[in-house]
């Protein structure tokens, strides 16, 4: 606002300013009116289902949940449910309880030793998707210099 008020002062008339900081202030109480967040009420139903057990389901030593579940239903119908590591694997099946866990690499992390390209290890996150075949997600990637030869 300070910077506002101090264009206004030498660029315009002082009704002129006080009219354009009325105005901001009304537009900014709207917005934040109209961005008041809803509440989500609801209930869970089932009892809980145990769908990963890394002593049992693992297929290396490496093959972990490391990041939180996320799930995404593709257009087949098929739940893809994703606890994300830099090499990921997911657990498909029709729903949510009955998913299997796949040994098939789904995505593995590219361990590039440049950091500049920001390409080392990175763990799929947040998965999104409009019509099921083309999924996007946000990536988190870690530098991991004492992995690479010379890096640290």
């Amino acid at each position: 606002m300070r910077y506002v008020s101090a264009l206004a002062n030498t660029l315009l008339s002082p009704a002129l300013t006080l009219a354009l900081l009325i105005l901001l202030l009304i537009s900014g109480c709207v917005y934040t009116a109209a961005r008041q967040p809803s509440i989500l009420t609801g209930a869970l139903e089932g009892s809980r289902v145990a769908v990963f057990d890394t002593s049992k389901d693992s297929c290396e030593l490496i093959d972990i949940p490391d990041a939180p579940a996320r799930a995404f239903r593709d257009y087949h119908g098929t739940v893809h449910l994703v606890a994300s590591h830099y090499i990921m694997r997911q657990s498909l099946g029709p729903t949510l309880a009955t998913v299997k866990h796949n040994c098939d690499v789904a995505y593995n992390s590219h361990h590039d030793p440049n950091p500049a390209h920001w390409d080392d290890s990175t763990w799929l996150d947040s998965f999104f998707s409009v019509d099921g075949k083309k999924i996007v997600a946000f990536g988190h990637m870690e530098y991991h210099g004492w992995e690479h030869q010379g890096e640290c």
